[in-house]
C-alpha cells in the first residue's frame, strides 16, 4: 500500500485533519491552564496521512481497487464477505474475535 505524506495532498486536504484539540476544550471548561496545549491537533502522523484522505482528494485516480480474486486462502465464511466488499468505498465487517477480519483485509489490500 502506498504512504500518502503530505505532498500528494492539497493545502485544503490536509486542512481537513486539524482538528479542535479535546484537551485543550476539556482544560478550559475545567478553570485550568491552557498555556501549554495548542487549541488545534493534527491528525497526520509524522506527516504521514490515513489512506482514506485520498478519498477526499478529486479525480480518485489515486485509488487503488482491490482485486479479484486473491491468493490468500479464505473460508468458506469469508469468501462472501470478501466478494461483496472488494469493490466499495469503505465498510464495516461486525463479526466475533477469532473470525479472520483481519485476513479478509489482508486479501482486500493485497498488492
Amino acid at each position: 500500500m502506498k504512504l500518502i505524506t503530505k505532498d500528494i495532498l492539497s493545502q485544503e486536504t490536509r486542512g481537513k485533519f486539524i482538528v479542535p484539540n479535546p484537551k485543550f476544550y476539556l482544560a478550559q471548561k475545567q478553570g485550568r491552564s491552557t498555556r501549554w496545549l495548542k487549541e488545534t491537533t493534527d491528525l497526520s502522523y509524522k506527516g504521514y496521512y490515513p489512506h482514506g484522505a485520498l478519498y477526499l482528494k478529486k479525480p480518485y485516480k489515486d485509488l487503488s481497487v482491490a482485486k479479484e480474486d486473491t491468493t490468500i486462502t479464505l473460508k468458506e465464511s469469508q469468501k462472501p464477505i470478501f466478494d461483496n466488499i472488494k469493490r466499495k468505498k469503505g465498510c464495516l465487517v461486525y463479526a466475533r474475535t477469532g473470525y479472520g477480519k483481519s485476513v479478509v483485509i489482508t486479501a482486500l489490500t493485497e498488492v
